[in-house]
């Protein structure tokens, strides 16, 4: 076998040409299923054939096979250090990839770091690391006996959250909210942290007992967390439940001396069944897990998601009784400004 004789290209895997087949067959032979949310897929062939391959979806690695006979490494590491120097060129350097057990020393001899072990390996590479997110947290900290913990989307903050909010702190002295900072919604990051905080700031009893968070890299949602060496998506979700609950236990929660963490009901959500039972598992009680019933306007549960289907129809009164005024505001400014009312 030599390397100086084969060559790694940019794969395109948008229609059924040649390199969507082989890029197919190659992870089908790995056991692996293909996803749609990637930014870049890269190929090493060996003449025309295709012997690995790996991709990214922002600074996450993901899709990352090799042809049974070329397994042990130098092939492993020509097509990831591909993914890696167009990840460095895009702007990234602070790099993840959630990868099996068995494949953890491959990532590790290329310089990435395991932050959880579990069914799925967490593992990081570059700057700023978790310690630097964990120091962050630790200046933000208030000495509290009673230290609760709420983590949300808010896409976007509706008085749903700000309910569990409110409930929270009937049962803790100091709630940190954590706002996941992917940017994966039509809300941006930063829209959504202001909204929070503006919404929270609108409920007297919080004032100087609530402190807004962002998750950085380090709390996730199934929507990005990687599902192609998994058999089903009940198992995807429990997996990406597992490493959030470990991260909370291991590193957030004793950082920031969290005692309680709330979250939703959603009763006719399986998937948010799945997430709240391996929170269980993986907490134990310590921290302890409290799920707290949904608020409820008009008969129907106050969510996100209906939320965003009456401002994309328009209906900017009918959801003006579901979020608080911050969110409304913001809402009916960019409702304005693409012209729907």
């Amino acid at each position: 076998m030599l390397l100086w004789a084969m060559d790694v290209r940019l794969l395109d895997i948008t229609d059924q040409g040649s390199d969507s087949r082989k890029w197919h067959d190659l992870l089908e032979a790995n056991g692996l299923r293909p996803e749609s949310l990637v930014d870049r897929v890269f190929g090493l062939f060996e003449n025309d054939r295709l012997i690995a391959t790996a991709a990214r979806f922002t600074n996450t690695l993901k899709l990352i096979a090799v042809a049974p006979e070329y397994r042990g490494g130098a092939v492993f590491n020509q097509v990831v250090e591909a993914v890696l120097k167009d990840a460095f060129l895009s702007g990234y350097h602070k790099l993840f990839v959630y990868t099996t057990p068995e494949a953890a020393h491959a990532f590790a001899a290329l310089g990435f770091t395991s932050l959880i072990s579990a069914e799925v390996i967490f593992m990081e590479r570059g700057a700023p690391t978790l310690s630097d997110y964990l120091s962050f947290l630790r200046s933000k900290k208030i000495a509290s006996e009673k230290a609760g913990a709420i983590v949300m989307h808010a896409n976007p903050f509706t008085k749903g959250h700000l309910f569990l909010v409110e409930t929270a702190l009937t049962q803790s002295d100091i709630v940190y909210v954590f706002v996941l900072s992917e940017d994966m919604s039509p809300f941006s990051p930063a829209d959504r942290l202001r909204l929070v905080q503006e919404g929270i700031d609108t409920f007297v009893e919080a004032k100087g007992r609530v402190i807004v968070l962002p998750t950085n890299d380090y709390l996730v949602s199934t929507q990005t967390f990687p599902s192609y060496f998994l058999p089903d998506n009940d198992q995807v979700i429990s997996a990406q439940a597992a490493v959030d609950a470990a991260l909370f236990k291991t590193y957030i929660a004793p950082a920031l001396d969290i005692k309680q963490r709330f979250v939703g009901e959603e009763p006719l959500s399986h998937t948010t069944d799945l997430y709240n039972a391996e929170l269980t598992r993986v907490f134990a009680g310590q921290p302890t897990l409290s799920i707290i019933p949904r608020l409820e306007i008009d008969g129907a549960p106050v969510s996100a998601s209906r939320v965003r289907k009456l401002f994309d129809e328009g209906k900017l009164d009918h959801l003006r009784r579901l979020v608080p005024e911050p969110t409304y505001r913001y809402l009916k400014e960019r409702s304005q400004a693409s012209g729907k009312t």
